[in-house]
C-alpha cells in the first residue's frame, strides 16, 4: 500500500494499522482515517492511496486532530473522496428531451471543476427535469434514481453512471482463494415482506363517453340533477361548451359551467384606465356575445389635427385633437361628447365615463369584452351537479348527459408465489395522487412486488481482492448456505492488515431483477415543484452583485505626547482634535 500526499510518497510516515477506508453507494461520501506520528497534512492536501499499482482512492484531507501519546505527537487525519470539491457549484438548469448521457455530460463541462470527466452510456430520454439550487451530487442522485441506475465518483475524478449488472464482479464461493471463507456471512429476512398492493393514485380521463340517464331525478320540481361522474368540460373557439352534452328527449341544450358562466346576461365593456381624471367607460347597452363585436381606438394622425370621431363596421375611430408636436390635447368630457355625437354605434355601446378635465393619450384598438348570454343551465364539476334556472319539466324525458368522465385510479395487484412461498399475505398500500393512468398504477405495483415479495438477502465477506466495487454484480456461491446467486456490492470497507495488503470487508445485497430494471426505466417521471429556470436565473442576476472589498484600518494617530487630556465628557469635532476625554478601566486611562 502506497499513500501520496499532494503527490508525495509518505507511506512511511503512516502506521498501516490505523489505515481505514470506506466506499459506499451513492447515498454516502467514500471515506476514511489513518495516523501518523511524523506528517502533519493540512485540509484540502490531495490524498491518493494505491494498492500495488492500482489506485484505490483519490481524495482530500478534510480533519487534522493533535494529540500527546506521551511526549510524542500524534496526528489523526479523516479524508474524504473528491465529492467536496466537485460539489463547490450549485447546479441550477432544466433539460428537455435530452439522455440521460447528455444531461450528464453537460453538466460535468458546465459546474464541475476542471480536470473532472464523464463515463455514461444511458439512452434514456427525460422529457423535461428541472434542478433547482441542487449541489452536483444531488443532482446525479436523482438522474440515477430517475432511470434505476447507479452512478458514483471514482478516484480518478470521473463520474461513472452505469445499469445495475453492467459491472460484473468475482465469482465468491467457499472453495476459491478470492476469499476468506469464514468470514461469509449471509442472512434472509422477510421484515419487509409485502405481497399484495393497493395503489390509490389520482384520476385519468376515460376513453370513450359515458352516457348517465337523469330520468328518475326529473320529477318538475327538482331544479338540481347529480351527474353520478365528474364529467370534464370543452369549450369552442366560442367560449361554447361542447362537452359534455345535454340532451332533453333528443334535443340538445346549452349548457355553462359554473364560476365561469351565469344565469344572467353580462354586458360587455371596456375601461380605458389612464389615470385620474382622464378615463373613460363604455359598456354594452345590451348583454350577450363577448364585446358585442365594437371595439375603440384614440388616434392622432397629424399635428394641429381637430376632434372628430368616425366608426366603419363596428369599430369606434376618436381622432384626438393635437398640437403642432402631435401630442393629444382633448379632455375626457370632450371625448365623451364627441363620441355620442358622432357615432352610430352609440345604439350598441353605451358611454359611462366620467366628466373629467384631463387629457386621455391615444389608444390601439381596444374591442369590449366580457359580455356574454345568460345560460339556463350551469354545470358544478365539483359538485357533480347540473343547476337549472328553469326547473326542467318531467316531459323533458329521456335526460342523457354525455361526456367522457374523470375516473379515479385504484388497483390490486399481489404476489400468489410469494404468499404461497412464506404462507401469508401481507398488505401494503400506495397513496400517490401524481398517478394518472391505470398503466403507470400497475407498473409501480409491480415495482413493489419485485422490491418486496421476497425476502431481503444481505451480507458480506473479506477479501484482498481489489476489484470490488460499490454497485458491482457479482456470483456468489455458498453449498453450505444452500446459495448461488446473483447479488450487488452495496459498500466495500478497506483496512490495512499490517502489511503491505489491503483487507477488504464486502457488504452485498439482493440483485434487483433485469426485469425490474427496465420496469422502472419505463416510469420515468420527475416529481418536483414546477420551476421556470429562465425566471430564476433573471433574479439572481438581479439580486446578486459582485463587491470589490478594500479594507483600510487606521490606527489611532495620536501618541500619548500629542493628546490633550480634558475633564468631562467629550467628543472630537474633527481628526486633527488632539482633545480627549478619559476613561477609568481597570486603573488605566484608555481613549
Amino acid at each position: 500500500m502506497n499513500i501520496f500526499l499532494n503527490s508525495v510518497d509518505i507511506s512511511s510516515d503512516v502506521l498501516k494499522s490505523s489505515m481505514n477506508i470506506s466506499r459506499n453507494l451513492t447515498d454516502r461520501i467514500a471515506s476514511g482515517s489513518f495516523s501518523s506520528k511524523t506528517n502533519k497534512p493540512s485540509p484540502m492536501d490531495e490524498i491518493e492511496i494505491y494498492d500495488g499499482a492500482t489506485k484505490i482512492f483519490g481524495g482530500f484531507i478534510t480533519e487534522v486532530s493533535c494529540s500527546f501519546d506521551g511526549y510524542s505527537p500524534t496526528y489523526d487525519i479523516e479524508f474524504q473522496d473528491y465529492t467536496i470539491e466537485m460539489n463547490q457549484r450549485y447546479v441550477i438548469d432544466s433539460y428537455e428531451d435530452q439522455t440521460v448521457t447528455q444531461i450528464v455530460e453537460d453538466i460535468v463541462s458546465t459546474y464541475l471543476p476542471v480536470g473532472y470527466t464523464a463515463s455514461v452510456s444511458i439512452p434514456t430520454i427525460i422529457s423535461r427535469i428541472v434542478f433547482d439550487w441542487k449541489k452536483p451530487s444531488d443532482v446525479f442522485e436523482e438522474l440515477a434514481n430517475t432511470v434505476s441506475c447507479e452512478w458514483y465518483l471514482d478516484q480518478n475524478k470521473v463520474v461513472r453512471f452505469f445499469e445495475r449488472g453492467d459491472n460484473t464482479g468475482q465469482e465468491v464461493s467457499a472453495t476459491t482463494d478470492i476469499a476468506f471463507w469464514n468470514t461469509i456471512e449471509y442472512q434472509e429476512s422477510i421484515e419487509q415482506l409485502k405481497n399484495k398492493v393497493y395503489i390509490r393514485g389520482g384520476r385519468q380521463t376515460s376513453t370513450d363517453d359515458v352516457v348517465k340517464n337523469l330520468n328518475e331525478q326529473v320529477d318538475g320540481d327538482n331544479d338540481i340533477l347529480q351527474t353520478g361522474y365528474t364529467y370534464i368540460y370543452r369549450r369552442d373557439e366560442s367560449g361554447n361548451v361542447i362537452e359534455p352534452t345535454l340532451t332533453f328527449n333528443g334535443v340538445e341544450q346549452t349548457i355553462g359551467i359554473e364560476n365561469e358562466d351565469s344565469f344572467t346576461a353580462i354586458k360587455a365593456g371596456l375601461e380605458t384606465s389612464f389615470g385620474s381624471n382622464k378615463d373613460i367607460s363604455y359598456e354594452a347597452v345590451t348583454p350577450g356575445t363577448p364585446g358585442n363585436s365594437v371595439s375603440i381606438e384614440y388616434v392622432v394622425s397629424s399635428p394641429d389635427q381637430t376632434l372628430s370621431v368616425s366608426d366603419a363596421g363596428n369599430k369606434v375611430t376618436v381622432y384626438l385633437e393635437s398640437n403642432y408636436n402631435s401630442e393629444p390635447r382633448s379632455t375626457a368630457s370632450e371625448i365623451i361628447s364627441a363620441v355620442n355625437a358622432g357615432s352610430s354605434l352609440v345604439t350598441a355601446m353605451t358611454v359611462l365615463g366620467q366628466t373629467g378635465e384631463g387629457v386621455p393619450p391615444v389608444m390601439t384598438e381596444t374591442s369590449l369584452s366580457g359580455g356574454q348570454d345568460g345560460k339556463d343551465i350551469l354545470y358544478n364539476q365539483d359538485e357533480k351537479a347540473l343547476n337549472f334556472n328553469t326547473t326542467p319539466d318531467a316531459g323533458d324525458k329521456p335526460v342523457l348527459l354525455t361526456g367522457r368522465i374523470r375516473i379515479p385510479i385504484q388497483i390490486v395487484l399481489e404476489d400468489e408465489d410469494s404468499q404461497d412461498e412464506y404462507s401469508i399475505s401481507i398488505e401494503h398500500l400506495i397513496n400517490d395522487k401524481s398517478i394518472s393512468s391505470r398503466d403507470e398504477a400497475q407498473k409501480k405495483a409491480i415495482v413493489e412486488l419485485e422490491k418486496f415479495a421476497d425476502a431481503l438477502i444481505s451480507g458480506k465477506f473479506s477479501t484482498h481482492n481489489s476489484s470490488y466495487i460499490p454497485g458491482q454484480q457479482f456470483r456468489l456461491t455458498v453449498p453450505e448456505f444452500s446459495v448461488d446467486d446473483d447479488f450487488v456490492v452495496r459498500s466495500v470497507s478497506m483496512r490495512s492488515d499490517g502489511g503491505d495488503e489491503m483487507y477488504y470487508t464486502v457488504q452485498y445485497m439482493t440483485k434487483r431483477s433485469k426485469d425490474l430494471v427496465d420496469m422502472l426505466r419505463s416510469l420515468i417521471k420527475t416529481q418536483q415543484a414546477p420551476t421556470d429556470v429562465a425566471e430564476l436565473l433573471e433574479k439572481i442576476t438581479s439580486i446578486f452583485e459582485q463587491v470589490d472589498w478594500d479594507l483600510t484600518v487606521t490606527q489611532n494617530p495620536l501618541q500619548g505626547d500629542d493628546i490633550q487630556w480634558i475633564a468631562g465628557p467629550y467628543y472630537p469635532t474633527s481628526p486633527t482634535d488632539v482633545k480627549r476625554s478619559p476613561r477609568v478601566g481597570g486603573g488605566a486611562k484608555t481613549l
